[in-house]
């Protein structure tokens, strides 16, 4: 087989892809649980290249997230937060981080439902990236807690994400004042202990 024909059929399976998760994120807007058939039938591909792909919900599921969690991670990226104190680009952060999971917050309902807890953290990890480098960089600074490791801190960053994300969705805060009562219980979790 020529390289050609193999950069020919990869292009075709990497495009089946992202149709095939566009249009699970489309259609999960509007429906928690669309078939295998409307998926591929929104993707454009027969049900046999969908399953070729995802073999299983969980499979097509961890894809979206893995999809979403990677945009949201380019996206932390872009929000310099290698500048100005750590706590400032906590702020920057985790409201970015909220604008995004409101956006998504059906998708990572049905991710809680969906995918057992360490599919769904595999699926977070890349985009979990940049949380913890700003973590350590405000350890090494002084204005974070350093008796706690950055994977807890990250743990709990995520926590206070998801748990205000289903907050929301069940009506118990309004979607736009979170962003603030996220940044301030953050910043109130990774500030230094006092001391007396």
């Amino acid at each position: 087989m020529s390289n050609a024909t193999t950069d020919h059929r990869r292009a075709i399976a990497e495009g089946n892809v992202k149709a095939i998760l566009d249009a699970t994120l489309g259609l999960l807007e509007h429906d928690p649980e669309p078939s295998f058939v409307e998926i591929a039938r929104a993707a454009g591909v027969s049900r046999p290249t969908l399953y070729a792909h995802f073999p299983t919900r969980e499979d097509l599921i961890e894809a979206v997230v893995a999809r979403a969690v990677d945009e949201v991670g380019r996206e932390a990226r872009a929000a310099r937060l290698d500048e100005d104190s750590a706590a400032a680009a906590l702020e920057r952060l985790v409201k970015m981080l909220w604008r995004k999971l409101s956006r998504l917050s059906t998708l990572a309902r049905i991710s809680g439902e969906v995918l057992p807890p360490e599919r769904r953290r595999h699926a977070h990890e890349t985009g979990l990236e940049p949380v913890r480098q700003l973590i350590v960089r405000g350890q090494e600074a002084g204005e974070f807690r350093a008796d706690q490791s950055p994977e807890w801190m990250v743990s709990v960053l995520y926590a206070l994400l998801h748990g205000a994300a289903d907050d929301v969705t069940a009506g118990r805060f309004d979607e736009d004042s979170v962003g603030e009562l996220l940044y301030a219980s953050a910043l109130g979790a990774f500030a230094p202990p006092h001391r007396e």
